[in-house]
């Protein structure tokens, strides 16, 4: 349904995901690499009326940490579009920051398309990529009453916050700003974890709107709808994190004396940004309000020293021992080659086993139950757990990997890092890089056995830590995680992650580096975590990122070589690591090339990808050692139409088409819109379901189908004239993202609704009048600005007639009211 005017209330989650970077007294490394940012839409279009507004919820991800980074509009738009928050204090690499987009269009705004980005800005920099904004601004159309419009005003917290640990009982402020509330109680709705707030509890004021909250010493959910003073909706929902427990911490040095001095935050293990932080005095700190869930503690302090361990809120007391860097082996290997030479084990639980590269298939629905994902309540008992953990170890094969010798193996290696019981486990590698190094990379999965187990979403919260710290640029990184602060999609059945990667730049001096691992279990032992590392590697030719290309197209991809002098001999090669799939460099149509200076280097997709990130960009020197590679895929959907039965269980936008067409269980086929949101299309129409079919189908970014308007008539009365001004035109339409489902299911199905037909005929229309409309399409995939499929025809035809009631399907034409796949004559009889 394209071309629409929408006011709708949307409830506002804002859910700022970011992990801070340990800070030092010595400055951080500089990189060369320029940020780049990757918006969860490529282009946002919309139609607005003057008066009218519209609430877009999108996520921007980083390939860098970043701090104090702004995101507005340029001037062009910044009158139409405010964003919330406009500022984040810290954005880490690969974590998606969700933001809402709040489209507000004043009276008086000329009409047509207002163009512009959104961009996101450290500094005075502007990173790469911006969001493409375009509004096209019409007279306004009649909407049900109960469509009210969305206000611009912003709603603030006071008293709490979504960032902090809250005590159990607190008084709640919501301010406003940009407007004021009206003070008619009966318009003011709280609800506190499901609950809702009496009314006589809530004192209101032009201002501010205040009430007293008790809270669960865990996670609380917070929402408020109201109404500003001119009628207009405003709401805000929040999470709340809430406990009675005071964590006392001891942070010692190397010598096991107390650290003074020392910058130390407690971060919730279920939500990295809820945080406090605090400095040692006399080698101690404290924390209040935690709730009994995994606590991440994490330190810093001069020399470049860190520490981290996870903890639960209720422990009362935990220990802190900051790292300073080891003596750096002379061992080559980083790439596990040799076993575990030159690696720093300690007593810790290692394994070397061969690498297995696998297809992950992730969890997708983290309520989805499944037998072998039972959720159970946190409160579950040390008994019930202690059997499960046993019945888990004998009818599972489990996931940890057999043990084999640690020696070497012939092939490739992946070294394991074992839990033990409750609490951490770490191990370290320390080693030298030469002039010329562009970045450590580390590259490792997490598996759990808390998932199969069934205990994902309780205080059970594992851990793990990856840090990399350089000696003399004293730069430094971590990735600290938790499985609850993963999410469950980030999981397959058994518990593994995907492969994933963590890296810090450095500035191509030679330089002593540390890689730092831990993996703990939290709260008991009885179920197992594992840290399994495929490499740690040092390029000095640096690979940029590949997502994907789109077959029979091309994508560029950077490879930068340092020192540029003297010129080496690099070699590309281009593989198929898994299933099908493939692709050549299209400048020698090969799947081999040689450079000699950073460089631009253009693939072409051939074969679709039967599982992402199948083939493999490597670089190799001339001695065959690698020294970098990529992965990426080979993209391209095939599209389908369905146009009768229900619309598919997976889609979904399924429960809001119910609201279009007024039916809980909506479906395809001629059909007149009846529901609360009908006036976001025409209220006859012929419903159908677009399906993408996207290989490879675990393809884990959003893809949108879209289509083009080829040719349409309309044509009314008895004498069936064309409609002047309703004829022809080609025409590219933009879905309404409420009505798409972009998300890849693990069947690789991507949906599109549309119902193209006709509003009801006038009052002023005599009984008996017919009107007609006869249109083509050319549907199609996009990613990344780029077209990911073949064109897909298809068409629909829908005849009304005006009655002395509700307008109703007119059966006067055979073969009309359908639609389907290929085209349709445009002549009002369907006759050629």
């Amino acid at each position: 349904m394209r071309n629409i005017h929408r006011r709708v209330p949307t409830r506002l989650f804002v859910f700022i995901l970011a992990l801070a970077m340990l800070s030092s007294s010595v400055p951080f490394a500089v990189s060369a690499a320029q940020p780049k940012i990757k918006w969860s839409e490529n282009n946002l279009s919309l139609q607005l009326s003057p008066g009218g507004g519209q609430v877009k919820q999108l996520t921007f991800t980083s390939d860098h940490n970043l701090q104090n980074v702004t995101i507005e509009p340029v001037p062009e738009i910044s009158n139409l579009v405010s964003v919330q928050p406009n500022t984040i204090a810290s954005v880490f690499a690969d974590q998606a920051q969700t933001v809402s987009l709040f489209f507000s269009i004043p009276a008086g705004t000329s009409f047509g398309l207002h163009e512009g980005t959104i961009h996101v800005r450290l500094g005075n920099q502007t990173i790469p990529q911006t969001l493409k904004v375009s509004i096209d601004v019409v007279q306004s159309v009649d909407l049900p009453a109960e469509l009210e419009p969305l206000s611009p005003a912003v709603i603030s917290l006071s008293g709490v916050s979504e960032k902090d640990f809250n005590p159990s009982s607190s008084n709640i402020g919501l301010g406003i700003s940009g407007s004021t509330f009206t003070t008619d109680p009966t318009t003011v709705q709280i609800f506190l974890n499901g609950i809702q707030v009496p009314a006589a509890s809530v004192q209101i004021t032009p201002t501010l709107i205040t009430f007293a909250a008790d809270f669960f010493d865990d996670k609380n959910e917070l929402s408020f709808f109201g109404f500003d003073a001119e009628g207009r909706i405003v709401h805000k929902a929040a999470t709340l994190w809430a406990g009675s427990f005071t964590l006392n911490v001891s942070i010692k040095d190397e010598n096991n004396q107390p650290a003074s001095g020392a910058l130390v935050t407690a971060r919730l293990g279920d939500d990295k940004e809820v945080k406090a932080t605090a400095t040692s005095v006399s080698g101690s700190v404290s924390f209040q309000n935690l709730p009994n869930r995994t606590i991440v503690l994490e330190a810093s302090a001069s020399g470049n020293r860190i520490a981290s361990v996870a903890t639960t809120g209720s422990a009362f007391f935990e220990e802190l021992k900051l790292k300073g860097f080891n003596a750096p082996s002379t061992i080559d290997n980083n790439d596990l080659s040799q076993g575990t030479a030159g690696w720093n084990i300690g007593t810790a639980p290692v394994q070397i086993i061969p690498h297995e590269e696998g297809t992950f298939i992730p969890l997708e629905d983290p309520t989805a139950q499944s037998s072998s994902i039972q959720s159970l309540s946190a409160q579950s008992s040390t008994l019930l757990r202690a059997e499960r953990a046993a019945q888990f170890a004998a009818n599972s094969t489990s996931t940890s990997p057999e043990i084999l010798p640690l020696a070497l193996e012939e092939g490739d290696q992946d070294l394991v890092l074992n839990t033990s019981g409750e609490g951490p486990e770490s191990i370290s590698r320390t080693f030298e890089i030469e002039e010329g190094v562009q970045e450590i990379k580390v590259r490792y999965k997490f598996i759990t056995s808390e998932v199969p187990g069934g205990y994902f979403g309780t205080q059970y919260n594992d851990y793990f830590n990856v840090s990399i710290r350089s000696q003399s640029a004293g730069g430094s990184a971590s990735e600290s995680q938790t499985m609850n602060g993963m999410g469950l999609s980030s999981f397959d059945a058994g518990g593994a992650t995907d492969w994933r990667e963590f890296t810090l730049p450095v500035n191509e001096a030679a330089d002593t580096i540390q890689v730092d691992l831990t993996v703990a279990n939290v709260a008991d032992g009885l179920f197992d975590s594992l840290l399994v590392v495929d490499v740690v590697s040092k390029p000095k030719v640096k690979i940029g990122d590949l997502k994907a290309v789109i077959k029979n197209d091309t994508g560029t991809v950077a490879v930068t070589i340092t020192p540029a002098t003297p010129a080496p001999n690099v070699t590309l090669t281009l593989a198929t690591r898994s299933g099908t799939g493939a692709a050549q460099f299209t400048q020698n149509n090969s799947t081999s090339i040689t450079i000699t200076q950073t460089t631009q280097v253009e693939i072409k997709g051939l074969t679709e990808s039967s599982t992402r990130d199948n083939i493999r960009i490597e670089a190799k020197d001339a001695q065959g050692k690698k020294l970098d590679d990529e992965d990426f895929s080979v993209l391209w959907v095939t599209i389908s139409i369905r146009t009768s039965g229900s619309i598919s269980s997976d889609n979904n936008a399924k429960s809001v088409i119910g609201q279009v067409q007024g039916n809980s269980s909506p479906t395809l086929g001629p059909t007149r819109h009846t529901g609360s949101l009908a006036a976001i299309g025409q209220f006859w129409g012929n419903a159908v379901e677009l399906v993408g079919t996207v290989a490879p189908k675990n393809f884990d970014e959003k893809i949108m189908l879209d289509r083009q308007r080829l040719a349409a008539n309309y044509f009314i009365g008895a004498n069936n004239s064309l409609e002047t001004g309703n004829s022809g035109g080609a025409k590219v339409d933009t879905s309404n993202v409420i009505l798409r489902d972009d998300d890849p299911k693990p069947n690789g199905k991507i949906y599109d609704y549309d119902a193209p037909g006709l509003g009801n005929l006038p009052p002023s229309f005599a009984v008996g009048t017919t009107r007609r409309q006869r249109i083509n399409f050319h549907q199609f995939a996009m990613w990344n600005g780029k077209k990911a499929s073949d064109d897909f025809p298809w068409f629909a035809r829908i005849s009304i007639v005006k009655t002395a009631g509700t307008d109703a399907l007119a059966t006067d034409v055979p073969g009309d009211n359908v639609a389907g796949q290929g085209s349709t004559p445009l002549t009002w009889n369907l006759q050629p």
